[in-house]
């Protein structure tokens, strides 16, 4: 082919990647996680949040905050859905991390908040670099997220990744 066909090809190329693809991705309504189906347009903003005490004993329950230090409780109008829990193991043996949610905060509790709910157990291996565990766990309106970790110790902050919607 000649060049002026090939630079042709490829404007052309350009120009329907750059008029088409928005239309296609306004048609984009949905994501799927696994077998659970969220609709994108009902996603008002993401959320980090990490656990409350820098580092807690094991075995104990830690809410989630965002900031450290500022209670983080669902709105009355939004629940959040974690679409990613993180962890950094540095220790040499396994840890399993409950990720729940209760009525009020705790912070280094030996007690778990009230009316807790367990949402799921996830273990991350021993020595592990920072994992990220794929979720899909919805916590209600007008309710505080917590972590609690059972191993030898808490070796890092554990993250979770959420929307509001």
């Amino acid at each position: 082919m000649k060049l002026a066909t090939l630079s042709f090809l490829a404007v052309a190329l350009a120009l329907v990647v750059i008029f088409a693809a928005p239309r296609f991705l306004e048609d984009v309504r949905e994501v799927e996680f696994g077998s659970a189906t969220l609709d994108v347009r009902a996603i008002d903003s993401a959320v980090t949040l990490l656990n409350a005490t820098g580092s807690p004993t094991a075995g104990r329950y830690d809410s989630l905050d965002l900031p450290r230090g500022t209670e983080f409780v669902t709105s009355s109008s939004s629940p959040v859905i974690f679409t990613g829990i993180t962890h950094t193991n540095t220790i040499t043996g396994s840890v399993t991390i409950e990720l729940g949610y209760g009525r009020d905060r705790v912070t280094n509790s030996v007690a778990a908040p009230t009316d807790s709910v367990v949402l799921g157990r996830f273990t991350f291996p021993a020595e592990s670099d920072a994992i990220t565990i794929p979720v899909f766990l919805e916590v209600p309106r007008r309710r505080v997220p917590y972590v609690k970790l059972d191993g030898a110790s808490w070796s890092s902050d554990v993250v979770a990744i959420g929307l509001i919607r």
